[in-house]
């Protein structure tokens, strides 16, 4: 009869163990899951950073290239008025 209690006894301790072994492989697992989702969303942040990254020097590169766009169709204005003026000033010249 003696042995009954202690066979229930070490029952009761190997289920204890069984079921603190699944407890922490469970934790495990879920901690596996955290990193995955952690490391998930660091490669995202990754690459949406890389994008914006992108969209900015795209809309400097845009800006620079309507900026030199600008200055051309200003120059050009510039030499044209000049033009128009040189020759009406020879016009006036061969009048006179």
């Amino acid at each position: 009869m003696r042995q009954q209690p202690e066979w229930h006894s070490r029952m009761g301790q190997a289920q204890m163990e069984f079921l603190a072994r699944e407890c922490l492989e469970s934790m495990e697992r879920q901690h596996r899951r955290e990193q995955r989702d952690l490391d998930a969303r660091r490669e995202i942040q990754n690459l949406i950073n890389r994008l914006l990254e992108s969209e900015n020097a795209k809309l400097k590169a845009q800006r620079r290239a309507d900026d030199l766009e600008e200055r051309r169709s200003q120059v050009s204005d510039r030499k044209l008025r000049d033009r128009d003026a040189i020759s009406e000033l020879e016009a006036l010249k061969t009048e006179f």
